[in-house]
């Protein structure tokens, strides 16, 4: 099941994330402690990022966190990896926006692969310098195509006007709304931790067997 993650949600969401990166790079672990992941997640990801997570029953097992076309945050268990759960949490974006960008690290093959299969595409690399944790680093764009586009604007088309049908047929004393999907809107602020990939515009690639 997905949903959309609340600030209750977030210790869950932290120890998704901690258990994830560390599993995926263990030379990492430790950067940073649990009451500093805590105060990144309440202060930053919350308030400034869309949160999704995925859950089995009651128990969250992957999550992810996007903005203005960026996904700062994409992490599954390791026990939960191979099922599909990081390419659902990765659609959740893709249906909010025509383009997304993440960075991820350029040693992380799993996650590049996870990435380059579901369309994404290497736009530079860098040596590390301009992030946290001094790891060369790489920046991958995913666009929406044309067909895609043009197949989404049809749907949403047919939406209004069987609504708008419906809404003659049946009269109201009161105006209907119309629903019509839109982009999702989300703060610009950037991440408090300078470009981290663990912490800002990135998707470190946990999700590379999802």
């Amino acid at each position: 099941m997905l949903r959309r993650l609340e600030l209750v949600d977030m210790d869950a969401a932290v120890l998704v994330y901690r258990t994830a990166f560390d599993h995926a790079l263990p030379s990492l672990a430790g950067l940073h402690t649990p009451k500093e992941d805590q105060w990144f997640f309440r202060e930053r990801v919350f308030r400034t990022c869309e949160a999704w997570g995925a859950f089995d029953g009651t128990a969250m097992i992957g999550m992810i966190a996007f903005r203005d076309d960026w996904i700062d945050q994409l992490y599954v268990l390791p026990k939960a990896q191979g099922r599909g759960v990081g390419t659902e949490l990765l659609q959740v974006a893709q249906r909010c926006f025509d383009h997304l960008q993440l960075w991820t690290f350029q040693r992380n093959v799993r996650a590049r692969s996870f990435y380059e299969a579901r369309g994404f595409a290497l736009i530079r690399e860098t040596d590390g310098a301009g992030n946290e944790e001094k790891e060369p680093d790489a920046l991958y764009r995913w666009t929406r195509s044309q067909v895609a586009r043009g197949y989404n604007a049809a749907v949403q088309s047919k939406r209004y006007l069987a609504t708008a049908a419906s809404s003659q047929d049946n009269p109201s004393p009161w105006p209907r709304a119309v629903t019509v999907p839109s982009k999702t809107s989300m703060g610009s602020a950037r991440m408090a931790r300078p470009r981290s990939r663990t912490s800002s515009q990135c998707a470190v690639g946990v999700t590379a067997s999802m």
